[in-house]
This record gives C-alpha cells, structure tokens and sequence, in this order.
C-alpha cells in the first residue's frame, strides 16, 4: 500500500475519531431547566412574569437533562446558594425558597451526579409596584360619552386586591371610585357646555393597606372631543 494512501486512511480515521468525541460529549452535555417566580399579586388575566419585590417570597426550582431526558436527582446531593450564601442543601432538594430584598439576586445550584459536581447560576430580577390604568378604548381622544377605567395593580405582596386602597384623581381633582370596588371608575361627559377639546389627567394611586410603604401611581392622559 502506497504511504499517499496510507497517510490519508489515517486522516480519515482521525476526522472520524474526532467527530465521534464531539458526538459523545455532545450526547452527555448536561442542562439546567431553570424556573421561577414571584409569589405575589397579578391581575387574574396577565400572561407576563411576575417580578419579586421587597420582601416577596420566590420559589426557584430546575431539572436536569441529559440527551434529552430529565434525570433522576432524587439521590443527588444538591445544595443553593443566593447571593454566595448557603439556603438549602439536601438529597432530591431541586426546589428553594427566599426572600426577595428588592434587589437583582443571583442564585446558583450546585449538584452531585454521577461523580461529578455539576454548577448552574442564573439571576432572579427585581421589579417594583406598578399600577396601570386600563380602559376598553383604543385610542387617547374620546368622544362625549360614558366611560369606565380600571386600576391594575403588578406585583404588590398581597393576595387580592381587596388588600389594595386606591385614590383617583382628575387635573389634580380628587374624584371617588365605584363604592363597592374602588379600583373602578365612572366618568361621564355628555355636557354640550365641553369645549370641544378637553385635556384629561387622570390619575391612581394603590396602596398595600398592610404596608404604607408599598405604593405605586398610574397616568392616563386623553382628550375628549
């Protein structure tokens, strides 16, 4: 056999032993499937994440998968870590509680499998309080008529809204909410006195009645026509 040809059955082999490792580490790659979320107050409709604030209690949790199929960890050691602080370590522990301080927290997991330690980070953000106020118009210019606006509060720490005191205002006016849900509002303007452009502000606050320090205000601007 000529050395040309020997020489490349060689690179051949080579390429192919190559290509066979990358299969392999490939194959055994390990991934995290990391989840979490904010154990607070959304509208019942809202599709979004849901962010910790101060003092929100979070639940972080993971699988492992390895080739595709999550893996047993029912026997693995498993410890937490959130900011480089120790907060739960035990056999199958692949869920973990805390605290949010208000602030963006990094959480890391580390994991006995097979002989090896395996580590993953990732980042719980932040958020504050929010309130939007909602109405069923498309547009900001109203013509004469009825109207009804909604105050939706994100991310306080209560457990309904009921919790929430609400205070409406318009052009700097206090005006009161529906009596039995106070985060509603009615508005008429049908007067054939209103210029035929007037500037509206208005505006909502929400308060966590069991914590004063938890508050959040809307803006709305329109224009009636």
């Amino acid at each position: 056999m000529k050395k040309d040809n020997i020489k490349l059955i060689g690179l051949i082999g080579l390429i192919g032993l190559i290509g066979l490792i990358k299969s392999v580490s490939a194959q055994i790659a390990p991934e995290f499937i990391i989840s979490w979320k904010a154990l607070n107050y959304t509208p019942a409709d809202y599709q979004g994440k849901s962010f910790p604030i101060q003092s929100t209690p979070v639940e972080a949790s993971f699988d492992l998968l390895i080739n595709n199929k999550i893996v047993d960890l029912s026997k693995s050691k498993i410890w937490w870590e959130l900011n480089g602080t120790n907060i739960k370590s035990g056999i199958g522990e692949k869920t973990a509680y805390f605290i949010s301080n208000g602030n963006d927290q990094m959480i890391r997991i580390s994991i006995e499998y097979n002989g090896s330690t395996l580590y993953e980070t990732f980042t719980v953000t932040s958020a504050k309080p929010q309130v939007v106020i909602d109405t069923r118009n498309q547009t900001k210019n109203l013509s004469l008529g009825k109207y009804s606006f909604t105050a939706l509060p994100y991310f306080f720490n209560v457990l309904n809204s009921n919790e929430l005191s609400f205070s409406w205002m318009n052009n700097g006016q206090k005006i009161t909410g529906q009596a039995d849900s106070p985060e509603q509002l009615d508005l008429s303007f049908e007067s054939e006195g209103t210029p035929k452009k007037t500037d509206l502000n208005l505006s909502v606050s929400a308060i966590n009645l069991y914590n004063q320090l938890e508050l959040a205000r809307g803006l709305l601007n329109l224009s009636i026509k």
